[in-house]
C-alpha cells in the first residue's frame, strides 16, 4: 500500500532539519566531529530531525487509523 501524499508543512520540517544536519558537516574541518562541542552540536540537530521525522510518521498513522463508529446491536 503507497504512504498516503506528505504533510506539507511537516515534510518541510524534516527537510530543513536534513539540510541543517549537512550544512553543519560541512562546516566541520576536515569532516571529523573531533571536539565535543562539534559532537553535541551535531547531536542537537540530530534530535530535531528525528523529533520533525516522528511528527510526520504520527501523522500518517493517524491517517491510517479508521474513525470512530457507534456500535449497533440488533437481535
Amino acid at each position: 500500500m503507497p504512504l498516503p501524499p506528505p504533510h506539507p508543512d511537516l515534510q518541510r520540517a524534516v527537510d530543513v532539519a536534513n539540510a541543517a544536519i549537512r550544512a553543519y558537516l560541512r562546516g566541520i574541518p576536515g569532516g571529523t566531529l573531533s571536539t565535543a562541542e562539534e559532537r553535541a552540536g551535531y547531536e542537537t540537530l540530530v534530535a530535531e530531525y528525528n523529533a520533525a521525522v516522528g511528527r510526520l510518521h504520527g501523522a500518517r498513522e493517524a491517517e491510517d487509523e479508521p474513525e470512530a463508529a457507534e456500535l449497533v446491536l440488533t437481535a
